[in-house]
C-alpha cells in the first residue's frame, strides 16, 4: 500500500522587502496584482529593497516521516514553516498540504497576554481548527499536558517562556492533526518537557501523522527525526538522511566557528583550537579522559539487563551542573531506538569519575551504538559529546538473536529509559588519555 504523501512543495521562492515603505507600497501593488494578472515574469525579478528569503525550495513529506530542518540564522526555516502553515504566501510556487495542520510557529505570538491560559486555550483552538465537540473531549489531556496547575487561571503575560511553550505544545498537538510544525519550541523547555513531548511527537508519527521540525540541536533532532534538509541563504544545501546532514553541520561549525574557547570543553561543539596550557583564564570547563560502557545482563528473577557508562574527567571549576545523555542505535540503524537522559550532578573540581546508571535496559540480542552527551543543565547545551561526528562506543547484548538481531526490527516507537548520574572523586590525575 503507498503511503499518502501529507506535504508537497514545488519550486517555492519568497521575497521580502527591507523596509517598511518598500514594503507598504508592494503590498498594494501586489494585492492589485493578484485581482487584475497581467502577462509577463515579474514575480520572479526583484524589485528595488527586496531580497530573497527562500529560492527554489522543493520537497516532499509522506506520513509517518519526520523531517528536521537546520541551517544557521537567517537561513530560511522559519519562514519555510510559516509558508507551510499558511501564515505567508509564496512568491512563487505552490505548497500543498493534505490534511489538518498543528502549527507551533513563533512562540507565545497568537496568545492574548490579558486572557488566563484557560482562556487562551479556547482561543488557540479556534485558530487551530478545533471544533466545539473536539475542544470538549480534548480539554482535560490539554491540561494535562500543559501540566500549569493554579497557573492556567492566571494571565498569560505572568507566564515565562517556558510555560508558553507547554500551552502553545498542548494545544497544537491535541487538535488531531495530520500534519505538525514545529519551530524550536523544545529549546526554551526543562529536560522533562522536552522528554514529555519527543514521546508524544513519537507516537503521533507512528500513528500515522508526519513531523517537520526546527531546531539547532542536532543530538535532539537526530534522536527525533528520520531526514534532514540544510538551508542555506535560502536554498537547499543538503537533503537526505538526518545523520549525514548533522554530519555536514557539525563539520561547517568546526570550520567557521569564532566562539570563545572559554565557553567550551575539549570536544565541544564548536570545536576550537586547543587553549593555551600556561594560561588559566584559557582552561575549558572540564576534560573528558575516558569514556567506557559495560552491559550487565539480567539477575535472577529480573526480565531486563541494566548498563553503566563511566566518564573519567578533570575538572577546571566547580559547580558545573550536567545531565547525561545517552542515545542507542543500531549498526544499521541512522535513528536513535532508545534515549535516556540522567538526573543532574554538579562538578567539584579535580579529577572525577561520573557513572551513569541505566537500571533498566530492555534490548534483544545483538550489537548496539552508544552517543554520549554531557548537557549543561541551565541551558540545555551541549557541553561535551562522543559519537556524533566521530566513532561511537559499542556494546553487545548477549543471548541468541534469532530473526530479529536488535530491537530497531522488532519495535516500531522510541523508547525512553530512566537513569541516574552519581560523582566519584579521584586523586589519580595521571591517567592515559583514551576513549
Amino acid at each position: 500500500m503507498t503511503e499518502k504523501c501529507i506535504l508537497e512543495i514545488k519550486g517555492v521562492s519568497q521575497r521580502f522587502s527591507r523596509s517598511m515603505r518598500h514594503a507598504l507600497r508592494y503590498g498594494v501593488y501586489d494585492i492589485f496584482h493578484q485581482l487584475i494578472p497581467s502577462h509577463g515574469d515579474r514575480p520572479r525579478q526583484l524589485r528595488p529593497g527586496e531580497f530573497w528569503a527562500l529560492r527554489d525550495v522543493g520537497f516532499t513529506l509522506k506520513e509517518g516521516e519526520s523531517l528536521g530542518i537546520m541551517g544557521n540564522n537567517g537561513a530560511g526555516k522559519s519562514t519555510l514553516l510559516k509558508l507551510i502553515a499558511g501564515i505567508y504566501r509564496p512568491t512563487i510556487g505552490h505548497i500543498r498540504v493534505r490534511g489538518r495542520i498543528g502549527a507551533i510557529v513563533e512562540l507565545g505570538s497568537a496568545f492574548a497576554p490579558n486572557l488566563s491560559g484557560r482562556e487562551n486555550i479556547r482561543l488557540q483552538a479556534l485558530l487551530h481548527g478545533y471544533s466545539p465537540g473536539l475542544l470538549n473531549r480534548q480539554m482535560d489531556d490539554i491540561l494535562a499536558f500543559a501540566d500549569l496547575g493554579d497557573f492556567i487561571d492566571s494571565p498569560v503575560q505572568h507566564y515565562s517562556t517556558g510555560m508558553r511553550a507547554r500551552l502553545g505544545f498542548a494545544v497544537a498537538v491535541h487538535g488531531d492533526p495530520d500534519l505538525l510544525l514545529v519551530d524550536e519550541v523544545l529549546a526554551v523547555g526543562d529536560l522533562s518537557f522536552q522528554n514529555k513531548c519527543l514521546r508524544l511527537v513519537e507516537n503521533f508519527r507512528q500513528n500515522g501523522g508526519a513531523v517537520v521540525y526546527v531546531g539547532h540541536n542536532p543530538f535532539q533532532m537526530q534522536a527525533s527525526c528520520q531526514r534532514g534538509i540544510i538551508l542555506d541563504k535560502g536554498c537547499i544545501q543538503f537533503d537526505g538522511s538526518m545523520v549525514s546532514a548533522i554530519d555536514l553541520v557539525l563539520r561547517g561549525a568546526e570550520l567557521t566557528s569564532t566562539v570563545d574557547q572559554t565557553l567550551y570543553t575539549k570536544g565541544q561543539l564548536p570545536f576550537q583550537t586547543t587553549p593555551d596550557p600556561n594560561d588559566a583564564d584559557d582552561r575549558p570547563l572540564f576534560e573528558v579522559q575516558r569514556t567506557a560502557i559495560s552491559y550487565q545482563p539480567p539477575s535472577p528473577g529480573a526480565n531486563h539487563g541494566s548498563a553503566t557508562i563511566t566518564f573519567t574527567l578533570h575538572a577546571h571549576r566547580s559547580s558545573v551542573r550536567l545531565n547525561g545523555l545517552a542515545a542507542f542505535f543500531s549498526p544499521q540503524g541512522s535513528q536513535a531506538i532508545a534515549v535516556s537522559i540522567s538526573d543532574v550532578v554538579v562538578l567539584t573540581s579535580g579529577m572525577q569519575k561520573l557513572t551513569m546508571v541505566v537500571p533498566s535496559l530492555p534490548l534483544l540480542p545483538g550489537s548496539y551504538l552508544v552517543k554520549l552527551c554531557l548537557i549543561d543543565e541551565i541551558t540545555s547545551f551541549s557541553l561535551w559529546n562522543l559519537g556524533w561526528s566521530d566513532k561511537p562506543l559499542d556494546f553487545q547484548v548477549p543471548g541468541e538473536a534469532g530473526y530479529h538481531s536488535n530491537i530497531a526490527k522488532s519495535i516500531s516507537s522510541k523508547i525512553f529509559f530512566t537513569s541516574h548520574m552519581y560523582l566519584t572523586s579521584s586523586e589519580r590525575s595521571d591517567e592515559p588519555t583514551q576513549k
